[in-house]
């Protein structure tokens, strides 16, 4: 739900600031594997691994 408010909110900012000249453009991962996603029914095409050493 969250990634979908994102791409509306920028959605709505390109068409505010498209008469500026100004241009959005908005990247978001797919799933990432971790803690949060484990034991969930997910597609796993394109999972992303988190390495461990960089998590807090």
């Amino acid at each position: 739900a969250s990634k979908a408010a994102l791409i509306n909110f920028y959605d709505t900012l390109r068409v505010e600031l498209q008469p500026d000249g100004i241009k959005i453009t908005i990247a978001s991962p797919g799933v990432i594997d971790s803690e949060m996603t484990q034991g969930k029914i997910l597609s796993k095409e394109g999972v992303v691994k988190v390495d461990k050493e960089l998590m807090d």
